[in-house]
């Protein structure tokens, strides 16, 4: 049997990705797996079955919001069979490692040199999308989330995870809705421009400028952007700004006591959270979202779409549905970290195409 020394780089562990790791770490398939995190995002508690390495690194921020470039100091040489980077433009150590890759050709190297995320999508363009091709030729294998809107080369498709956490017994919430609100609304995630809240919050408007009762929770660190935070304004204290909240048992309230999800643009995991809840998750179909929401959809997952300037329609059409428990369960099948593992364990150990 085909037994993997794997390492993987990332830049942070989010407490979804955890449960992800060990179950790689558990493959029968795995002799061990190592985490190159940047010093000192290693975390607190160890995660079981994986070795964990902090490394220094190096940011600079790029003007005009275009995110940080950063570099991961790697050791020079590693033991491992495969190593797996992040598909991301901006690290550094990314294109020095599909440089070490061109070595392997000359036979100086046998280690496998790996490419795992989002890839390139129907929406890049121009040098971005260059960028992605020079960057996926340098490498052996590239994973992707969801091979449907992928432009990649190699369109192998590992999907994504989140751990869902039911309801523990006895467990007891105070959390209520905050409004007599019948179409509530939940959003749930950092809030950032490129969420296009004000899509959001002015379909709230529209909905009780018609004589509904219509209301939106937005739970998340951050601040509006200028634009969204005119729109919250204009919704006359029918969205309520509730900061980060980590308490597990508070979110699922929220979930429970809301009639939908509401993402407007670049949907990802929080949308898969609230179908995991039995939510139909509304976005706008004219604007841009992660590949969960293909993957949502292959699922069976309940998904409302509608343009960004008629948001308010899907909002009432989706907040009249109700869930089947059957396709709630597809959807958490689909999502569960231990079949996500599994899926990546069976693309590096028989991989059917390599980025060329």
């Amino acid at each position: 049997m085909t037994s993997l020394d794997i390492g993987i780089v990332q830049y942070a562990l989010p407490w979804y990705r955890e449960a992800l790791f060990a179950s790689i770490a558990s493959d029968p398939r795995v002799s061990d797996l190592t985490l190159y995190l940047p010093h000192p995002e290693a975390p607190g508690t160890p995660v079981d079955g994986v070795s964990i390495v902090s490394r220094p690194w190096h940011r600079h921020d790029l003007p005009a919001g275009r995110g940080p470039l950063t570099y991961l100091a790697l050791p020079k040489s590693t033991r491992h069979d495969v190593l797996v980077f992040p598909w991301d433009l901006r690290r550094l150590e990314v294109w020095s490692a599909g440089i070490r890759r061109l070595k392997r050709r000359r036979g100086r190297s046998s280690q496998q040199h790996v490419l795992w995320g989002h890839g390139p999508s129907t929406w890049h363009e121009g040098l971005g999308l260059t960028g992605f091709r020079l960057m996926e030729r340098l490498f052996d294998l590239g994973l992707c989330y969801s091979g449907r809107d992928s432009t990649s080369i190699a369109r192998l498709e590992v999907g994504n995870s989140l751990v869902w956490e039911p309801e523990r017994p006895g467990e007891v919430s105070e959390w209520a809705w905050p409004d007599d609100a019948d179409i509530r609304a939940l959003f749930v995630s950092r809030l950032q421009d490129r969420r296009k809240l004000w899509l959001a919050f002015d379909a709230i408007s529209r909905l009780n400028g018609d004589g509904h009762k219509a209301s939106m929770v937005v739970v998340g660190d951050g601040e509006l952007d200028d634009r969204s935070a005119a729109a919250a304004r204009r919704a006359g204290g029918r969205v309520h700004l509730l900061g980060a909240e980590h308490r597990q048992s508070v979110l699922r309230a929220m979930h429970r006591t809301a009639t939908c999800g509401l993402y407007p643009a670049a949907a990802g995991l929080a949308a898969v959270l609230a179908a995991q809840n039995g939510l139909p998750v509304v976005v706008a179909d004219d604007t841009r979202h992660g590949p969960e929401i293909a993957l949502l959809q292959e699922a069976g997952g309940v998904v409302v779409e509608a343009p960004g300037d008629s948001l308010s329609v899907a909002l009432l059409r989706a907040s009249g549905l109700q869930v089947d428990d059957d396709v709630t369960t597809q959807v958490r099948e689909r999502f569960e970290p231990a079949n996500h593992a599994r899926r990546i364990v069976d693309r590096l150990v028989e991989p059917k195409e390599v980025c060329r």
